[in-house]
């Protein structure tokens, strides 16, 4: 997406539907923040459908999801529990985490209580556990937290800055890419209630990966990063993969390793009912193999083994990035 694209950020104070999703990307808004959770253990109520709603609708999706507590325990609980309700659920752009001054659900024991070294120890690391999952990771806060609560010159250059100021000219000197410039945005079509409206400030890459996966009683499904399915119990049987560079092979039940293929060509089978196991690619990219009665595996590098040999078990997605 190009700098000045506009989106909009959700949660389950709205109800969006996928008419209105659609509505608002006619509207112009490219991207839609949907949050994930909050605390310890609250999943936002909205968050799948949003999420299924969005994904229809075509929009570029982030997620967000709260950070409340300054008890470190906690605050690890807080970033197990966003990274469980997403469930390895591909996210085009990066998972937020948003550091909020909230004593009504921490109970006396928010975040603005810790010194702004902890604060930001407690931010690099939610992203790093965000980074460890596979997705890459941003800073939510207002700009009076960004310029008192935390050092922001520590957080990597990588991960995405999501300011809040909804005030004129942006009121803040440090690195920022996203801003949140209302909070009582309209959008034709969707409700009647208003909506936080944000506005892009540098160009986001979009991915260069295109790819497609061939599934049990579906056929050829296209996809991104992530290929497959979660949670239906169909076997991969073929994939190509459609990125410059980049070599595959995959290894398919009763016949083992077959020849590598490149530029978009077909890895496995089709019309054999045949399993495939595992994966290898070669090229800028880091890969993992969601499998058969294990879920999502760890992510591997070029050239090694995502998935199961020797184990009879299917492999149902893989998600790629690159490096």
């Amino acid at each position: 997406m190009k700098k000045g694209a506009r989106g909009f950020d959700i949660s389950h104070h709205q109800d969006v539907t996928e008419a209105e999703m659609r509505a608002a990307k006619k509207a112009g808004y490219e991207f839609v923040v949907i949050r994930c959770s909050h605390g310890t253990d609250s999943i936002d109520t909205r968050f799948k459908r949003h999420y299924d709603a969005a994904k229809a609708a075509g929009l570029f999706i982030f997620v967000y999801f709260f950070m409340y507590y300054a008890d470190a325990g906690k605050s690890a609980q807080e970033v197990a529990n966003a990274l469980r309700t997403l469930d390895g659920r591909h996210i085009d752009g990066c998972v937020f985490l948003d550091m909020e001054n909230r004593g009504e659900y921490a109970k006396g024991q928010h975040l603005s209580m810790l010194s702004k070294a902890e604060a930001t120890d407690r931010a690099l690391y939610a992203i790093s556990e965000i980074e460890k999952a596979g997705y890459r990771a941003g800073v939510y806060a207002d700009v009076n937290w960004m310029a008192t609560e935390m050092y922001m010159d520590r957080i990597p250059d990588d991960v995405i800055i999501w300011a809040a100021d909804w005030h004129g000219a942006l009121d803040y000197k440090g690195r920022c890419e996203m801003r949140q410039y209302t909070s009582v945005g309209t959008i034709s079509g969707i409700g009647t209630g208003s909506v936080d409206l944000n506005e892009l400030l540098v160009d986001y890459p979009e991915s260069a990966i295109s790819a497609s996966a061939h599934i049990q009683n579906l056929g050829w499904q296209d996809g991104e990063q992530t290929i497959g399915t979660v949670g239906q119990s169909l076997r991969l049987e073929a994939v190509k993969i459609d990125l410059q560079g980049v070599e595959y092979r995959a290894h398919v039940q009763d016949i083992g390793w077959l020849d590598w293929v490149a530029s978009g060509e077909v890895a496995g089978t089709t019309g054999e009912s045949r399993r495939m196991e595992a994966i290898q690619i070669v090229g800028p990219v880091q890969y993992r193999a969601h499998v058969q009665d294990i879920g999502w595996m760890d992510w591997v590098n070029s050239g090694e083994t995502a998935g199961t040999t020797g184990q009879s078990k299917r492999l149902e997605a893989i998600e790629i990035k690159m490096l």
